[in-house]
């Protein structure tokens, strides 16, 4: 992270890994994380809240639909 002064790391498929070591690896990194936690279920995103400073939002890609593809 420091040789090329990365402002912040993207996490691909999230949930594949468990989510304890999130936490872990989001802290160590010293940057901004965001992740993919890839599902369109609210309950199920929310129960990984906080293992990284952010996450990619699907279920809104079906809110939009509906409001500007209707």
């Amino acid at each position: 992270m420091t040789k090329y002064d990365f402002d912040g790391i993207r996490i691909d498929t999230v949930k594949h890994v468990d989510r304890e070591f999130w936490s872990e690896y989001s802290t160590a990194a010293g940057v901004f994380s965001i992740g993919e936690v890839f599902t369109f279920d609210n309950e199920f995103l929310e129960t990984y809240l906080g293992t990284m400073d952010s996450l990619l939002y699907f279920p809104m890609s079906g809110i939009l639909r509906g409001v500007f593809g209707e």
